[in-house]
């Protein structure tokens, strides 16, 4: 195989993959966008979101970009919670 095409197959066999666990109920980045903070939040506070919200921990299994904005987030609240505390 030509070394050339393997990063192609790669990205077309994650497309795939993504297609396929894709949920009748899905959200968009958008929506995750507008409830981020409280997702962080919650997280932090060990808070399993998976039974809270479904569509939105789906779609953070599935999009590289919200999870990097959610763990940058919980980054922040930590290191808050650290210096806050004495």
């Amino acid at each position: 195989m030509d070394e050339q095409l393997l990063p192609a197959l790669q990205r077309l066999e994650n497309m795939l993959n993504m297609i396929t666990a894709t949920e009748e109920d899905e959200c968009d980045c958008a929506y995750v966008d507008d409830v981020m903070d409280e997702i962080a939040e919650l997280m932090a506070q060990g808070v399993d979101i998976a039974p809270l919200m479904p569509a939105v921990y789906h779609h953070l299994q599935l999009c590289d970009c919200c999870h990097a904005e959610v763990d940058v987030l919980l980054n922040i609240l930590e290191s808050a919670e650290t210096n806050t505390t004495p």
